[in-house]
Order: C-alpha cells, then structure tokens, then sequence
C-alpha cells in the first residue's frame, strides 16, 4: 500500500458508437469522472469520484501490465460500420499514452476490454474491495 501514490496528471478516455451513445472517463483536479448517456434535463450525466491513492496505484500497475505505455498511434478497422470509435491519453508517473482507434485495439482484445471495465467501475464509484485481489477485477 502507497498512501503517497499520485493520481495522473492526465486521463481522458472517450468512446462512442451508432448505437452505444458517447462515454467518457477523464481526471480533473485528482477526482475521476464518468459521463455517459443522457441525464433527466436532456444532457449528460456525470459522476465525481475520489479514489484512493490503492486504487489510483492498481490502475497504473494495469496499465504497466498491458504495456500500455508503449502505444501509440491509431489502431483502426476499416471493415467495420458500426464499430466503436475511442481515444486514451494518460500522462502519469513520468510515462504517457496518445492512442486512438475504430473497432481496433492495442494488445490483446480481452487486456483492452479488462482495461474498459476497469476504468468503467472506477467512475462508478466500484473501487472498494478489490484493489486488494485482482480476481474481483474480472
């Protein structure tokens, strides 16, 4: 356990699709935020959430693990017309990620969906009691 360990200093994940709507995860002044769909007035709604510094270092390990910061670049599939398109940009710790793509990923299929959920669960607020075991993660 690290009481110490940063949050980054910049992450933006944004995806959308024809029919899944517009996501969003970003850091803003430490805190994470999730917007995602419509809100009751017609806008989007979001969700602040202050992690702690376990779960910011889980999160950064996850990243380190996929070898995340070795991508770049856009990663596309043109075949595909009704795909997802996303973006990741992450400046942490001294490392950093720009990378892009339409219904492509980096790495493996699976390392980039566990990474999604990871980041989804996060904004929700679903960080207690697995940054101790990552067999909750799945």
């Amino acid at each position: 356990m690290d009481p110490n360990f940063p949050a980054p200093e910049v992450l933006h994940y944004v995806e959308s699709s024809l029919f899944g709507g517009t996501r969003e995860v970003h850091v803003q002044g430490g805190v994470l935020h999730c917007t995602a769909g419509q809100g009751s007035e017609g806008g989007p709604s979001s969700q602040p959430v202050a992690l702690t510094p376990n779960a910011w270092k889980h999160l950064f390990e996850v990243l380190s693990e996929m070898d995340a910061w070795h991508w770049s670049g856009y990663y596309g599939n043109l075949t595909a017309v009704d795909g997802v398109n996303w973006a990741l940009d992450v400046a942490w710790c001294g490392q950093s990620i720009e990378a892009a793509g339409y219904h492509s990923w980096p790495g493996r299929e699976r390392e980039f969906e566990h990474l999604l959920t990871l980041l989804r669960r996060l904004a929700r607020g679903e960080h207690e009691g697995w940054v101790a075991g990552r067999p909750q993660l799945v």
